[in-house]
């Protein structure tokens, strides 16, 4: 969890980042931080600008404005075999070429250096804890889509790195996968390891998360967007985007309300409380015709 007397370090910062594609910006003036311990669940509509977000923590691509530091270093002076010491990123959809379950696994093992039988060990823990032990011979194409989502995450357990950054982890996974898959992230964050994952289910993100960062809070400025990774119309002709890119809302779960939701989505949820957990859980309006 969060330190707020100052002593502990962030594993990652962000000092007022942004960042932009195709020349629309997604997000401004970002002031972040993950400390040893905390999960956060980043959540928003599509193309608002999550999966970017966690490329900027992984140093896959550096923001258009700000900097993002690694233990209080800069990412972009670091090398990429530096940064995977310190840093899990599971994308939404990892290749993994024609490998075996096993040396797919024995992958996350190089970037701390194990090697022998350590690394086996550690495979085969890993393996386990995410219903794979059965598996570790067969290629990793030639499982489910369930397996091979779980096979990415166990690789991350295998790298025992001290952030880990995992984008829908829970994707192709069934109610029980998804409901232990989120057990292993409070898990890493009871062995004292920072975790972010995006996430569109808003209310594992309250069950889950200790801090939620909330992209597109105005829902005007992130439409008409045809996809992710494409310019918005306006930028197509030439023209400014008619709005601009809000900062993500940084809240505690407890402080999620419809109001927040209905501005990032445009769907206002009836919230009701959780009667075990007591955080805010949503419920959505009755279905009907729609455009599609």
């Amino acid at each position: 969890m969060r330190d707020e007397g100052g002593t502990q370090a962030a594993i990652l910062a962000a000092r007022r980042i942004g960042a932009s594609v195709g020349g629309r910006t997604l997000f401004s003036d970002l002031d972040w931080a993950l400390y040893p311990g905390e999960v956060w669940a980043v959540v928003g509509p599509n193309g608002a600008g999550k999966t970017t977000f966690l490329a900027l923590l992984a140093g896959l691509r550096r923001p258009d404005a700000g900097e993002v530091t690694l233990r209080g270093r800069p990412l972009r002076r670091l090398r990429r075999e530096e940064i995977a010491r310190h840093v899990a990123y599971v994308p939404q959809s990892p290749g993994s070429g024609p490998l075996s379950l096993e040396e797919f696994l024995a992958l996350g093992g190089l970037a701390s250096g194990l090697a022998g039988a350590a690394l086996r060990r550690r495979v085969e823990q890993a393996a386990e804890r995410f219903g794979l032990g059965g598996r570790l011979k067969l290629p990793v194409q030639a499982l489910s889509g369930g397996e091979r989502r779980r096979a990415y995450l166990a690789r991350a357990e295998v790298q025992a790195a001290a952030a880990y950054l995992l984008d829908e982890p829970t994707a192709d996974l069934d109610v029980r996968a998804a409901w232990e898959m989120f057990g292993r992230i409070r898990a890493w964050a009871a062995e004292g390891r920072g975790v972010v994952f995006v996430t569109h289910d808003v209310n594992a993100a309250a069950l889950v998360a200790d801090r939620v960062l909330l992209f597109g809070g105005r829902r005007g400025a992130f439409s008409p967007v045809a996809e992710q990774g494409r310019p918005s119309p306006a930028a197509e002709a030439g023209l400014p985007d008619p709005a601009p890119a809000p900062t993500p809302a940084v809240l505690h779960p407890t402080a999620l309300q419809a109001e927040a939701i209905e501005g990032a989505f445009g769907l206002r949820p009836v919230p009701v409380r959780h009667p075990l957990a007591d955080v805010p859980q949503f419920l959505y309006p009755s279905i009907r015709p729609g455009p599609y």
